[in-house]
């Protein structure tokens, strides 16, 4: 005959099993959640280049008026070059006050840079 269980060993086994059950399913939900936060970090960082780049943008309110497809991407790849440019300075700026807060004895912590943005 074969090996008889006590209920105690299988409330103990199924017990376990529910555990990692459970516990696999919120680690799925924590991926989950870090997934969307990098999403929406990812997100915003483009919604702002968005918003940023027509406040940089030259002439004519931004409206390409050539009709030339190419003139227009040239166009429109400066603009982008130009914001970059403008982002890359801001945070070179952001960098030196800083460096010099930190030279006359403030403390700065990642929490307070966390909302500094160069758009």
């Amino acid at each position: 005959m074969g090996k008889v269980q006590a209920p105690s060993d299988f409330c103990h086994r199924e017990g376990n099993e529910a555990a990692r059950t459970v516990s696999s399913a919120s680690l799925s939900r924590a991926w989950a959640v870090i997934a969307a936060r990098k999403a929406c970090a990812a997100t915003n960082k483009t919604e702002s280049f968005n918003r940023f780049s027509p406040w940089i943008g030259f002439g004519n309110r931004g409206v390409i008026a050539d009709n030339d497809p190419v003139e227009q991407e040239k166009a429109m790849k400066f603009n982008a070059l130009l914001t970059n440019a403008v982002i890359f300075h801001n945070a070179l700026d952001i960098a030196e006050v800083v460096r010099q807060l930190l030279e006359v004895g403030w403390t700065v912590e990642p929490e307070d840079l966390s909302h500094i943005s160069p758009t």
